[in-house]
Parts: structure tokens; C-alpha cells; sequence
């Protein structure tokens, strides 16, 4: 059994063709976009509620102690250990009932309390012992186990002291994160402002769906792929739809998009043919460039830099090109520029059922569909060759097969890495 991992790595792998040794590997593209994707400065306070998704741009320190007093772990009764004297079994009679919120202020010290999972443990007592673990009387418990001092007690402090470090800047602020902000009394918080996206889809064969296709038309789906991927609450997207593939309306969409976004995406033009124009107009416009063609199946013909104040993401025109350069390339990049901390993407292994034979060269990355399990170990079906122009091998894949440069052959029962689309599709 052979495998076809680690995945990513940035290393000297055989080349398919002599054309291949310009391009960069995909681990260099990564670090060379995230390099020049320097975080957003301003922040703005926003309430809690409002703060959902966004990047944290604060250190937050707990100010009290977590949990405030010492708490019931488990529903039981609340005893004092020195009280347990002679052999047993010992018998309390039940002297009151704590609620959590309740005060705990004014109880005697003569008996067992019955106590509910997050009461106040009343002084004196130092132990709780599970219900299940006592014989109940009409009044009273017996005790036949002698209970440990701090037993089932979540002691104040336990989980955080005055200036413990809580969150640190660049989290995306979701429930963890305000788990953390609100157990600690926090109404506001500080986090990074919205990104400014512009998105341009190009190709003069773009239809918006909704109108009829002529021949040698196709819908603009990139447009909606790339809709989704940014529809974020920490982005603010200026769409310009699909724009054919003219010089002059390029340009101008390109100048005015370099003045107002942090990020610019573009889809399609990015190749060699006589009407992709956009890696001339992007060096015209003085486009500095941090990587261009990567060593990556499919979406080689890639570009990534800078247009004036903002990023430019170049991605190639076919729709699982886009999606595939997007989701391993573009999406860190956004992330990074918007002032999250990075973020890789989930890996892990899997088996195959199927033969394979490929010429090394590129890493690729092919849709590939969960078919069962081998133990807790994923079994993958993968689209067939020529996948990157198949829409439907994308629509009904659970995430990428990772084929690095090196690998020519795989045979069922080999593994390989899978990257899944959804965390939750690989584990459950």
C-alpha cells in the first residue's frame, strides 16, 4: 500500500513537461499572497451581538474570576466531610434546597443540602455527593462512601483568574468567542473593519442567468460561486457582474476598483489566448506580481499581486478552476488581509477504490466523493481525467483527493489526503 501524502509540500518533484519548470509550487504561491496580504488597520467597537463573524483586533483577559464561587458540578446533596465521623453508613437529615441563583447566605451547618448543578455551594461544605450515590429517605440521606474534600466542586478561579488570557487577536468572532466575551460581563468589543471586495467577472460569452443563451454563450456560474465565498460579515462586496472581454472597459473597471477595495478578484482572461487581456492590463496599470502560474491541477494560469492600494487575486475562468485556486489560494489571502490569524485547511487521510495513473508534475486537487468507510477511515470515489471542466463532478463531490507533484500511480486500497468541503462530511 502506497501513499500519496503529505500534500503541500514545497519541494523539487518531476516535471511533466519543460513548460512546467516556470511555475511556482502551491506552497510558495500560498506564502507569497499571505506575505503581501497585510492586515487592515482600522477597527471600530461594536456590541457583542453585532460582532458575529468579524476578526477580534483586541486581547481579551478575563476580568473575575470564572467561575465567580464555588459551584455544584452535578445535581446531589452538599455535605461537610468533618461530619463523618464513626464507621459508616451516616445519616443527614435534608436542612434545605439550592437552586442555581440561589443565596446561600443563612444555612445551617447541621445536615445535607440538597444542591443543583451550578448552585452556590454554601460555607462550610466542602464536598457534593451525586444523588445517585446516596439512599434518600422522606427527610434524610445515608452516606456508605466516605466523600474526597472538593468532590464534584467547581471551585471559583478553576477555569480563569483576573488577567488570564482569554482571546487573542485575529479569532473570528463566533460562539466560542462570545462564550468567552459575555461570561466575563463584556458588552462591546474591538474588531477589524469590513474588507473592502471588488469582484469582476470576464468573458464575453457570460450570460446572466434568467436571459436566453446564444450559441457559443454559457451562464456566468462564476459569478455565483464567487457570490457565496464572499458573502461574509466581515466582507463588503462591490459585484461589477461579467464584463466582456474589451480593453477599454476593462481598464476602467480595473483603475477604479484599485482606488476603493483592499481585494480585487477577477475570473476568466487570466490565460495565454488573444482575448485574455487581463495579465497585460494588470502590468499596464503598474501590477506588481507575487506569483504567477502555479504548479497546481487545476488552475494553473493564475495571478496573484498588487493593483495600486489593493490585492489582486487573478483566478482562472473555468468554474471548478475558480472554485479550486479560491478555496486554497484566495480565501487564506482574504482572511489574512481582513486580520484573521491563519488558517489551514482540515486534512485527512483517506483510502481509494479506484486505479490510477498520472504524469507528476503539478499537485492536483480533484473533487472526490465520500462512498463509505474503512473503519473510521473515509473510502473515495474520484472524478474521472478532465475533470476541471465538469461542473457536475464538482456539484456532487464531498471535497479534493490531494495528489502531490511526485505521485504517478495509485492503486485501490492507497491512500491519499482529502481536504473535505465540510468539516462535518469526513467525521460523521
Amino acid at each position: 500500500m502506497t501513499s500519496a501524502s503529505p500534500a503541500f509540500q514545497d519541494q523539487e518533484f518531476p516535471r511533466g513537461s519543460s513548460s512546467d519548470k516556470t511555475l511556482l509550487s502551491l506552497d510558495a504561491a500560498i506564502q507569497r499572497a499571505l506575505d503581501i496580504a497585510e492586515p487592515v488597520v482600522d477597527v471600530e467597537d461594536l456590541s457583542i451581538e453585532r460582532s458575529i463573524g468579524r476578526a477580534l483586533a483586541e486581547t481579551v483577559d478575563a476580568t473575575m474570576d470564572l467561575p465567580p464561587f464555588d459551584a455544584a458540578a452535578m445535581d446531589g446533596y452538599a455535605l461537610q466531610i468533618g461530619r463523618l465521623s464513626g464507621d459508616s453508613p451516616w445519616t443527614f437529615p435534608i436542612i434545605d434546597c439550592l437552586l442555581a441563583g440561589d443565596e446561600p447566605d443563612g444555612i445551617s451547618d447541621n445536615g445535607a443540602v440538597r444542591i443543583m448543578t451550578g448552585a452556590p455551594i454554601p460555607t462550610g461544605f466542602d464536598a457534593v455527593v451525586m444523588q445517585e450515590h446516596v439512599e434518600r429517605g422522606e427527610q434524610s440521606i445515608t452516606v456508605t462512601e466516605p466523600p474526597k474534600e472538593g468532590l464534584n466542586i467547581r471551585r471559583r478561579g478553576e477555569d480563569a483568574r483576573p488577567g488570564d488570557r482569554l482571546l487573542n487577536p485575529g479569532r473570528e468572532i463566533g460562539a466560542r468567542e462570545l462564550t468567552a466575551l459575555s461570561a466575563i460581563g463584556r458588552t462591546t468589543v474591538s474588531v477589524r473593519r469590513r474588507l473592502e471586495v471588488t469582484l469582476i467577472c470576464t468573458g464575453s460569452e457570460l450570460v446572466q442567468p434568467g436571459f436566453p443563451l446564444s450559441d457559443g454563450q454559457i451562464y456566468n456560474s462564476n459569478r455565483y460561486a464567487m457570490l457565496a465565498d464572499l458573502s461574509k460579515p466581515w466582507i463588503n462586496l462591490t459585484d461589477y457582474g461579467a464584463i466582456p472581454d474589451d480593453i477599454t472597459r476593462l481598464t476602467s473597471a480595473l483603475t477604479k476598483a484599485s482606488k476603493t477595495a483592499d481585494v480585487i478578484i477577477t475570473t476568466g482572461g487570466m490565460s495565454v489566448g488573444d482575448a485574455d487581456y487581463l495579465p497585460r492590463l494588470f502590468e499596464q496599470l503598474g501590477g506588481e506580481s507575487a506569483a504567477i502560474k502555479v504548479a497546481m491541477k487545476p488552475g494553473k494560469p493564475l495571478t496573484v499581486g498588487r493593483l495600486g492600494a489593493a490585492i489582486f487575486l487573478g483566478l482562472p475562468g473555468n468554474p471548478v478552476s475558480v472554485f479550486t485556486t479560491f478555496a486554497l489560494i484566495g480565501a487564506r489571502t482574504l482572511r489574512r488581509r481582513a486580520g484573521f490569524s491563519d488558517s489551514l485547511p482540515i486534512r485527512i487521510q483517506a483510502r481509494v477504490n479506484f486505479s490510477l495513473k498520472r504524469r507528476p508534475g503539478r499537485v492536483e486537487f480533484r473533487p472526490a466523493t465520500i462512498i463509505g468507510y474503512a473503519g473510521p477511515t473515509p473510502v473515495l470515489s474520484v472524478a474521472e481525467s478532465g475533470f476541471s471542466a465538469r461542473i457536475s463532478a464538482l456539484a456532487s463531490a464531498s471535497g479534493f483527493a490531494v495528489f502531490p507533484p511526485g505521485l504517478s500511480e495509485l492503486a485501490p486500497g492507497d491512500t491519499c489526503d482529502f481536504i473535505p468541503f465540510s468539516p462535518l462530511a469526513a467525521r460523521y
